[in-house]
């Protein structure tokens, strides 16, 4: 299974990002920053590109869908997975609509989170 080796995660809340570092650890995955909003996931996506962005899409200072876009905008291959509490279709179709690669609910159980993923970096990291 190829995985990615570094991964931006872009999120307001501190229990959040922790709960998705221990997914990613779990994974395997080695190199894990970051940012607590759409403007510094910008900065440090810029300075430095990640494999995979995932971010929220409700934020302080700048959401994920602005964010987002200027991320696709200096680099229309990023890989970037969007996550939100609420799941609504409109928010779905959005996120997917602006360029997202993916989207996952924030209360998605760790072990079907992880199937997920898995399933998603295989079909994006292919051979």
């Amino acid at each position: 299974m190829k995985l990615p080796e570094s991964v931006l995660l872009v999120e307001d809340e501190a229990h959040i990002r922790l709960m998705f570092r221990k997914v990613f650890e779990l994974m395997g995955i080695p190199n894990i920053r970051e940012a607590n909003n759409g403007v510094e996931a910008c900065n440090s996506y810029g300075s430095n590109p990640t494999d995979v962005v995932m971010m929220d899409i409700n934020m302080p200072e700048m959401n994920g869908l602005d964010a987002m876009e200027r991320i696709l905008k200096a680099d229309p291959s990023a890989v970037i997975i969007m996550l939100t509490s609420l799941s609504t279709r409109n928010a779905v179709d959005q996120s997917l609509k602006a360029g997202a690669t993916y989207f996952i609910r924030k209360d998605t159980p760790i072990g079907e989170m992880q199937m997920t993923l898995t399933e998603v970096f295989e079909r994006v990291f292919a051979g």
